[in-house]
């Protein structure tokens, strides 16, 4: 048994409702990822507070957070780049 289904082509309107869905997606993306950014950025300045780590490490650290957070920021990026070149295609 075979069951067919038959899918119009999408409209450009329907194309540019589904972009503006991805770049919805790709903001949350960046925001979790800044939110984690955040999270441990607290955690080192809470250590460096208790005198588990010093003032050295703690801005080593923060530069080594935000370098990771950056490319992060980038890959969405890319991905939505993609994404949204895919979309659009015909």
């Amino acid at each position: 048994m075979v069951i067919r289904l038959n899918f119009p082509m999408l409209t450009e309107e329907r194309r540019r409702d589904y972009v503006k869905l991805v770049k919805n997606m790709a903001e949350e993306g960046r925001v979790a990822v800044r939110n984690v950014r955040r999270d441990v950025l607290n955690e080192f300045k809470r250590a460096e507070k208790d005198g588990e780590v010093s003032k050295n490490d703690l801005g080593r650290a923060q530069d080594d957070v935000q370098k990771l957070t950056d490319a992060e920021v980038k890959a969405v990026d890319d991905m939505l780049a993609r994404k949204e070149a895919e979309i659009m295609e015909v």
